[in-house]
């Protein structure tokens, strides 16, 4: 046992270059002493001949004897030597990959089978070879790398080596120094770590695409634990709720919702531990207090966490709002008009009994005329408006025609006063000559109630609302703009706006009104009716200033001429005629009205409650009808078919419809050819004899 190690000694002591050297010095010497010793007593003291002789046989016996005898000392020496070796030999050849590298030169002095299989070389090949042709770093730095390693400064290196095929490895180097018949080599196992280091690789690449995934997301995404504390976040999360991700990170994502909403409709834990995908429509309490709506699917995670994504619903379901407002505005468009065609038969009732009961007074019976004279402007008046709330549902193009711009605006700002609440002044200042300018009246009062009706909610403690009319040269955005303008210039003394808001004053949808005040569509609509009838709009408004909004319209060509030469119908003879004329319509009291009206006309009237009494009332005196006078919309058989059968039949009597409803809405009642002639309800006995004349004599 030697003292170092403690382990059986491989080699006998006589067998290192000491006891060889001793050994063979021995037998040398034994032999020389005992070999003469033996030929004294063998030989004669006389035979000198015979001495010689045996003296070159014994030299010759002692140099093969010698010569065997180091042959036996050295064959077990190497043998011992072998013995000694196989252990680190074996471990050398067994590491996965193994080299020995001359760190003065830099080139390979051994290397094991896994080392050649590794890079591809044989062992020849790479024994011998630089260490610059397998290691990828440049020379100078490869060389610090190697000092470093015989200097014991570090042992453990990260490389990439290149093989025989030229594929580079990520590898892992672990080198020490070993000194080797006095020379100081390297000692390097080499690990390869390619595939691992690919897979983390592709593990970080995954991670970054997830992390990517999360963090671009454009919904909102919350990964929570079972208590539903959210454990991540991303931005938009944050953009939803209004809080930060060190804030969301305290909450419960149930703390972002209206309490009473969570008791009517509870969070389905119970469904997300089932592994099924839970959807709920949901409203967020943001961090501000105002609420934002969301769609979100949630689902557990193979980890037991679990997922929410949020989508943001609000701007589709203020949307979806708007337009559901905007179906409620166009069914109460359909009802205005169906209301305005039973309206108008009874306000032509009224007016034409009222023609009647003028022309049966008295003379004399001043009172009775003057209470007469304030029914019939009544019923005008609720005719006229009538046809205003007519003009709200239209869907036709506008009828641009030359009118006084002071008189519609003092006539709408009567509408007007009636409409604002009591503590919004309403003043108009006209001009003193008619503005006259190319326009659609129903277009210009519906500009001007909602220019009213913004400037009352900018005023909610009320205020003054001042209308002007004036005249101008020239767009203020086109300096090459030569026309001439007539303006409604409306000014209130409301909160104003910012420049930001003015910016985006006209876009659809866009409003700072509250969800059931405003659905961002008036100053839309304005702009788009202005555009169509050739003008131009203007806004000016600071905050706490107030707004004033300038509405141009193109001057008319009549300028002041185009109210002249118009006499009242009252005034105007009526023609009269000796025509048959069938009388077809459903209200027997309109329709008596009217027969009564053109009797007095001397016409001959032949009265009928719909088509098909008309039809059968034509076949037997067809031949003495000069004019049908027809409603449009009645029972059995309306206006129109009546029409088309009496056409069909051969028959080209001439037609006058009456309706109450719509122009547009008229002719969508029926097919084929255009209408005739149409006289609209209410009308005056005067309106119904100027119009019987015109369609006889055509």
């Amino acid at each position: 046992m030697t003292a170092r190690t403690g382990q059986p000694r491989v080699t006998p002591r006589y067998l290192t270059p000491v006891g060889i050297a001793l050994l063979y010095a021995v037998v040398g010497a034994t032999w020389i002493l005992l070999s003469d010793r033996a030929l004294e007593l063998l030989l004669p003291p006389s035979s000198g001949a015979g001495l010689v002789k045996w003296q070159t046989v014994k030299g010759l016996a002692y140099v093969g004897v010698t010569a065997i005898l180091l042959y036996r000392l050295v064959q077990a020496g190497m043998t011992a030597i072998r013995l000694r070796e196989r252990p680190y030999r074996q471990m050398f050849d067994s590491t996965t990959v193994a080299l020995l590298v001359d760190p003065a030169s830099g080139r390979i002095v051994d290397a094991n089978d896994a080392a050649s299989e590794f890079y591809g070389w044989t062992r020849a090949q790479l024994i011998g070879r630089p260490i610059g042709d397998l290691n990828t770093l440049p020379a100078a730095e490869l060389a610090v790398n190697l000092d470093r390693a015989v200097n014991s400064e570090r042992n453990h290196f990260l490389f990439q080596h290149r093989t025989a095929a030229g594929d580079l490895r990520d590898v892992e180097v672990f080198s020490c120094r070993v000194d080797v018949g006095g020379h100081r080599l390297l000692y390097s196992v080499v690990f390869d770590l390619t595939s691992r280091i690919e897979a983390e690789r592709a593990l970080a690449e995954s991670e970054a695409r997830y992390r990517s995934l999360i963090t671009q997301a454009s919904d909102a995404i919350f990964i929570m634990g079972p208590d539903l504390r959210s454990l991540e976040v991303n931005e938009r999360a944050c953009e939803l709720t209004g809080y930060t991700a060190a804030e969301l990170k305290h909450l419960p994502i149930t703390a972002l919702f209206p309490p009473e909403e969570l008791v009517a409709v509870p969070v389905r834990v119970a469904e997300l531990q089932a592994g099924r995908p839970v959807m709920q429509d949901r409203r967020f309490v943001r961090k501000d207090g105002s609420v934002a709506y969301a769609e979100i699917s949630s689902r557990m995670l193979a980890d037991g966490r679990i997922q929410a994504i949020a989508r943001d619903v609000s701007e589709r379901r203020r949307l979806e709002e708007q337009l559901r407002q905007a179906q409620k505005m166009e069914a109460i468009g359909q009802l205005t008009g169906g209301i305005a065609h039973d309206l108008n038969n009874v306000l032509t009732i009224v007016l034409a009994n009222g023609e009647l009961l003028r022309h049966g007074l008295p003379p004399d019976r001043a009172d009775l005329h003057s209470d007469l004279s304030d029914l019939q402007a009544s019923a005008r008046r609720g005719a006229s408006m009538i046809r205003k709330l007519l003009s709200f549902s239209r869907r036709t193009p506008l009828e641009v025609v030359d009118l006084d711009l002071s008189e519609t605006v003092a006539e709408t700002a009567a509408t007007l006063r009636r409409l604002l609440p009591k503590n919004i002044e309403v003043t108009v200042r006209v001009p003193p000559a008619p503005v006259i300018v190319r326009a659609d009246p129903g277009a210009l009062e519906q500009i001007l109630i909602n220019l009213a009706t913004n400037a009352r909610d900018a005023m909610p403690e009320g205020g003054s609302m001042r209308i002007a009319i004036a005249e101008r040269v020239g767009a203020p955005d086109d300096p090459g703009d030569t026309g001439r303008y007539g303006c409604v210039i409306v000014h209130d003394d409301g909160t104003g706006m910012d420049p930001d808001t003015q910016a985006r004053i006209f876009e659809p949808f866009f409003t700072t009104k509250p969800a059931p005040l405003g659905t961002g569509l008036g100053m839309t609509m304005i702009y788009g009716l202005v555009k169509q009838q050739g003008g131009w709009i203007q806004i000016r408004s600071a905050p706490r200033e107030g707004t004033a909004v300038r509405v141009a319209f193109p001057l008319g060509t009549a300028a002041t001429d185009a109210n002249a030469g118009k006499a009242p119908l009252e005034s105007v003879a009526l023609p009269s005629g000796s025509e048959t004329i069938m009388v077809v319509e459903d209200e027997a009291p309109l329709r008596r009205a009217a027969m009564r009206l053109l009797e007095r006309l001397g016409y001959a009237v032949i009265p009928a409650e719909d088509g098909q009494e008309a039809i059968e009332l034509f076949a037997a005196r067809g031949g003495d009808v000069a004019l049908v006078l027809s409603d449009i919309v009645m029972p059995r058989m309306g206006g129109r078919a009546l029409y088309d059968a009496l056409r069909a039949g051969g028959h080209a009597v001439r037609f006058l419809f009456s309706s109450g409803y719509d122009s547009d809405e008229v002719m969508e009642l029926g097919t084929g050819a255009p209408l005739p002639a149409l006289i609209h309800k209410p009308w005056s006995i005067a309106e119904l004899a100027l119009k019987v004349r015109e369609v006889l004599d055509s």
